[in-house]
C-alpha cells in the first residue's frame, strides 16, 4: 500500500526507474513468504482423509482461478477433457491435497512458458486409471536437472524467471500426502514441460 501511495508523487525519470525496481522487490519477497506460508500450513495441518474427489471439477476450480493470470500473460490456458470417458473422473485421494497439487502445477506452467504460449491440462483415463497432465509450451528442463527440481529453492538457472524455487516442492509434498505420483518429462513433440499425476501403482 505504501508503495502505491508513493506512485502518484513519481515523475517520469531515474526516480521512476528505481521505484519499478523497488517494486518488483517486493513483489518476489511477497511471492516467497506466500510460498513459505502456505508449505508450513501443509506440513503442519493434519492429513485429509481420503475421499472420491471428482477431478475435472477440481480443475475447473484451479483454472478459474488462475485464469486472470494466464490472461495478464496472454497465455491460452484451457482444460482437454477426457476423450474415451463416460462418466467422471475420480481419485482416491484428499481433495485439498488434489486442489494445491494442481495449483501449483498450473501455476508453475504458466510462470514458465513465454507471452502468447499454450497451457493445457489434459484429463485421461487410461483403461480405467486416472490421470491429468498439465502440459505447456515454455523452455522445459534440462534432462540432467530434472531429478532436482522438487529439491526446495531450486531454481533452473538461466531461465530469466523470478521465482522462490518452491512451487515444485509444494506440489510434490502435496502429491505424496496424497497418496499421488507426480512426474516431470520434457516433451518430445515441441519446447515444453508435461507434468503429470497418477495413482500411485
Amino acid at each position: 500500500l505504501q508503495l502505491e501511495n508513493l506512485r502518484a508523487d513519481l515523475s517520469a525519470g531515474p526516480a521512476a526507474q528505481h521505484f519499478q525496481q523497488l517494486e518488483a522487490g517486493v513483489g518476489r519477497a511477497k511471492r516467497l513468504v506466500d510460498q513459505l506460508l502456505k508449505m508450513s500450513r501443509q506440513e503442519a495441518a493434519a492429513a485429509d482423509s481420503g475421499a472420491s474427489v471428482d477431478v475435472q471439477a477440481h480443475v475447473r476450480e484451479s483454472i478459474h482461478t488462475l485464469i486472470a493470470l494466464a490472461d495478464q500473460r496472454r497465455i491460452d490456458l484451457g482444460l482437454v477433457p477426457c476423450e474415451n470417458g463416460t462418466g467422471p473422473l475420480t481419485l482416491h485421494c484428499a481433495p485439498g491435497d488434489l486442489r494445491s497439487l494442481l495449483d501449483n502445477l498450473i501455476e508453475n506452467a504458466l510462470r514458465y512458458t513465454p507471452e502468447g504460449g499454450v497451457v493445457d491440462v489434459r484429463l485421461l483415463d487410461e483403461q480405467g486409471r486416472v490421470a491429468v497432465e498439465v502440459v505447456d509450451t515454455g523452455p522445459g528442463i534440462p534432462q540432467d536437472m530434472l531429478p532436482r527440481v522438487f529439491d526446495r529453492f531450486f531454481r533452473v538457472p538461466g531461465n530469466g524467471v523470478n521465482g522462490s524455487g518452491l512451487g515444485l516442492a509444494i506440489a510434490q509434498a502435496a502429491a505424496q500426502r496424497a497418496g499421488l505420483l507426480l512426474t516431470l518429462r520434457n516433451r518430445q513433440d515441441r519446447s515444453g514441460l508435461i507434468a503429470r499425476i497418477e495413482p500411485v501403482a
